[in-house]
């Protein structure tokens, strides 16, 4: 018998639909030369492009970075949710199976250090010292776009390193094949839960067999499926 939701349930998803909004209707009167942070965005696009700055460029720009105060806790509580979840009732994977995926982790901190990295010295600069920018002109301008979505990205990257690879194992109760622009996508359930994966992967499995899959930790990337029994 499936559990009844309660209101608490929904109280997540309606705050960070309300925090969306409000950041898209804020967006509208912050992008302006008189406020925070549309000025900050517009004096370094007109420094960099003499004298130049786009509209639309810098309303994105300011949308995003209000995002950040709704994203960014969001990806937090998430990815600190995933730390701590109780992984008693969790599946044994089989021997053979990679199932500690140490390599892509790494290749995750990596990414995190070296975006950190780059991150930190492209703001930096833009904020304290934007005279050494200059010489890149539009493309420093188009570096901006980033300083709101990589701090996002980089959370996000730390999480799927430190969160462990889960394993699931169970019936593969449906599958479904979705094409969008040449690229088929399996949406399949096991023991209750949907994963996505391409639909090369699952190309061998028919619906009603038990499976093994082994997915990320934060991302919740299928990173392989296998017919079990």
């Amino acid at each position: 018998m499936a559990s009844k939701q309660g209101p608490l349930q929904f109280v997540g998803p309606v705050l960070i639909l309300g925090g969306i909004v409000v950041a898209l209707i804020a967006s509208f009167f912050l992008s302006g030369e008189d406020h925070l942070p549309g000025r900050f965005y517009i004096e370094r696009q007109a420094y960099w492009n003499g004298g130049t700055y786009y509209m639309k460029y810098t309303w994105l720009t300011v949308l995003f970075t209000l995002l950040d105060v709704v994203i960014i806790p969001m990806l937090v509580f998430i990815g600190l949710g995933e730390l701590l979840r109780n992984r008693d009732a969790d599946s044994t994977p089989p021997l053979d199976w990679d199932a500690t995926q140490l390599a892509r982790r790494l290749k995750a901190v990596a990414f995190v250090l070296i975006a950190s990295v780059l991150w930190l010295a492209y703001t930096g600069a833009a904020v304290v010292a934007p005279q050494l920018l200059k010489p890149a002109g539009f493309f420093a301008v188009l570096l901006l776009l980033f300083v709101p979505i990589i701090p996002g990205v980089i959370i996000a990257f730390i999480f799927e390193a430190l969160v462990a690879p889960r394993y699931v194992e169970g019936q593969l109760e449906s599958m479904q094949i979705v094409v969008d622009k040449n690229v088929s996508t399996a949406h399949v359930v096991v023991s209750g839960e949907t994963f996505e994966t391409p639909a090369a992967s699952v190309a061998h499995l028919a619906q009603g067999a038990r499976v093994g899959l082994l997915t990320s930790g934060f991302f919740n990337t299928v990173l392989r499926i296998e017919r079990r029994g």
